[in-house]
């Protein structure tokens, strides 16, 4: 065999290897980057269920969206009677830290400020219409885990007032907003 097509074949493997290395390189770090998104999105939702965690970032979730599906109802809630009471800012504060809003983070300023200021109805609006939209693409268990998560927590906000003048666990408005969240899971 002559040296020159010695090298030439050489370079062909060589360049061939470099770039099935790459590749793999890339494929490894995307399975890495896929399986950091995964555990941030379970660490903000709460979903440990591998299959709905990957279903949730093929359709273009994260986590910061999922702090937002779930902190978003227990604002409502709070706001159902007009103010936000110790007891539900503590309450709502527990749950958001559970699902990775901390302190000095912009979701944390974000729930700040919905607690010193009512959101506007249309915060509640586009929630119920992002969770329309995310249920068609979701099998039944899927929904209904994930409305399980989200009214566990709304509902622990509503007890956390204590009722109309510690009358009751909830009050009729929180009860209608409760109500309201249960209804947009339906398909």
């Amino acid at each position: 065999m002559s040296s020159a097509f010695e090298k030439k074949r050489r370079s062909l493997e060589d360049e061939f290897f470099y770039k099935h290395h790459a590749e793999l390189m890339a494929q490894r770090k995307a399975e890495k980057d896929s399986l950091d998104k995964m555990k941030a999105m379970s660490e903000a939702s709460g979903i440990t269920n591998k299959q709905l965690l990957t279903k949730l970032l093929d359709l273009g979730l994260h986590s910061e969206t999922m702090c937002a599906l779930t902190i978003i109802p227990l604002v409502e809630v709070a706001w159902a009677n007009g103010s936000v009471e110790d007891g539900e800012r503590k309450v709502l504060m527990k749950v958001a830290e559970e699902h990775g809003v901390r302190k000095g983070t912009p979701g944390h300023d974000m729930l700040e400020f919905w607690l010193s200021k009512k959101p506007g109805k249309d915060m509640l609006d586009a929630w119920i219409h992002y969770v329309k939209m995310l249920i068609k693409e979701l099998d039944k268990d899927s929904i209904a885990k994930a409305k399980s998560g989200i009214m566990k927590h709304a509902e622990e906000v509503a007890e956390a007032a204590g009722g109309f003048l510690g009358l009751g666990k909830i009050s009729m408005d929180e009860q209608h907003v409760l109500d309201k969240l249960a209804a947009a899971f339906k398909p």
